[in-house]
């Protein structure tokens, strides 16, 4: 059977997993947990790699990684090896540890990262080692509530900013999130028996897709995908304008506290719509940042589902610019 591609370039996310041989342990005491947090730190260091979320079970162990320097496999290499090594050094045995090579999810960071930390960090109550996330020691959840310091390598603020600029506000948004129930989205995905090895919507994949798994891009395919959805873009302005009596300038104001419903309105349906990724739809509403587009429409996202008035306006201009897209 032929290996599974790994998909890997600057930047990417991933959730990574691996299970010990025959469902054996893979920490058998506290020092085991110890050992192997401390070669992830090591790892973090060494291959330029930041943990969002980690969580270790007794017999597997779940990351949530992204990599500036788009190098996971030998991230993975160093961290499986090494800490292998050491439990075997520790307890006097010898060969492999793991039932084979790491799996690896590529995860679209700005739509899924909040579902896979959730998920990541509820595997102990699901599993029924625990009753509540806070008696789980073994995991980056205390890390996001205070309880400890992160590790070394660890970026909490990254996941807590889709929450609130203020910490003490985002971890209590985020303690609320973690209580929440999984979509049926991500039960479907983590529950299916054939696992995807991309999670992500359908113009994320797509993009994967064409940037690496059928071979160099066509540079016409790309510039098309782009002019078409900076069309797109174009008609949900202008039925944005129209409903909500603005002009051009609307789309690129923004005030700290006072929510720009147009603008946030027009942004979430452009990205649903045009198939454009972050950095460039960050450029027709004026933010500079890639993170800051996610932020903002995943913020708008979780008020739609509070304000019904709101979700049916919404619903409606996705229907009218769908239309005119076709």
């Amino acid at each position: 059977m032929s290996r599974p591609l790994r998909i890997e370039y600057p930047g990417a996310v991933y959730h990574v997993m691996n299970r010990g041989l025959n469902q054996n342990l893979i920490f058998l005491d506290r020092k085991d947990y110890e050992i192997f947090l401390t070669t992830l730190e090591e790892g973090c260091r060494l291959f330029d790699v930041i943990v969002y979320a980690y969580c270790l079970m007794p017999n597997h162990y779940h990351l949530l990684v992204r990599t500036p320097s788009g190098n996971i496999s030998r991230f993975m290499r160093h961290l499986n090896g090494v800490y292998t090594q050491r439990f075997n050094r520790e307890h006097g045995r010898d060969g492999p540890l793991y039932r084979g090579r790491f799996k690896a999810i590529l995860v679209q960071e700005d739509s899924y990262l909040l579902e896979v930390v959730r998920y990541i960090h509820k595997n102990p109550v699901k599993a029924k080692i625990v009753e509540r996330l806070s008696q789980f020691k073994w995991s980056s959840h205390p890390s996001y509530v205070g309880k400890k310091s992160p590790m070394a390598g660890m970026d909490t603020g990254i996941v807590l900013r889709y929450f609130s600029g203020k910490r003490k506000l985002a971890v209590e948004q985020y303690k609320r999130f973690m209580a929440g129930k999984e979509s049926e989205e991500i039960e479907g995905f983590y529950g299916s028996k054939k696992q995807a090895s991309i999670l992500g919507d359908t113009h994320f994949i797509e993009w994967i897709k064409e940037k690496f798994v059928l071979g160099d891009p066509d540079i016409e395919i790309l510039e098309k995908r782009r002019i078409q959805g900076e069309r797109v873009v174009g008609i949900v302005k202008k039925a944005i304008r129209q409903k909500f009596k603005v002009d051009e300038s609307y789309f690129f104001q923004g005030k700290r506290g006072t929510a720009n419903i147009a603008r946030l309105m027009a942004l979430l349906l452009s990205k649903e719509l045009s198939g454009l990724k972050l950095s460039e739809l960050g450029a027709h509403f004026g933010f500079a940042n890639y993170r800051t587009v996610g932020t903002h429409c995943w913020r708008f996202h979780e008020k739609l589902k509070k304000d019904k008035g709101l979700e049916k306006k919404y619903s409606s201009l996705k229907s009218l610019c769908s239309q005119e897209k076709t």
